[in-house]
C-alpha cells in the first residue's frame, strides 16, 4: 500500500463511491486506488495486495 499524488494507472476500469464519499478505482495492471476526498490524497493498493481485493470485492457487496 502507498500515497501517490496520481493514479497507478491511467486505465480506470471501475469506480465505486463509497458510503464515506471515497473513491475506489479499479485500473487495468495498476491494482486498486482510493481517493480520499477529505484528504484529497490517492492511496494505492498493489495488484497483488490481499487487502485491497478483499476491500474491492466488499464495495461491491454494499453496492448492491
Amino acid at each position: 500500500m502507498g500515497y501517490k499524488k496520481g493514479l497507478s494507472n491511467n486505465h480506470v476500469r471501475t469506480i465505486i463511491e463509497d458510503k464515506n464519499n471515497n473513491l475506489w478505482m479499479g485500473t487495468e495492471g495498476g491494482g486498486i486506488n482510493k481517493f480520499d476526498r477529505k484528504t484529497q490524497t490517492i492511496i494505492i493498493f498493489g495488484n497483488y495486495s490481499k487487502i485491497g481485493m478483499e476491500i474491492f470485492g466488499w464495495l461491491h457487496l454494499e453496492e448492491d
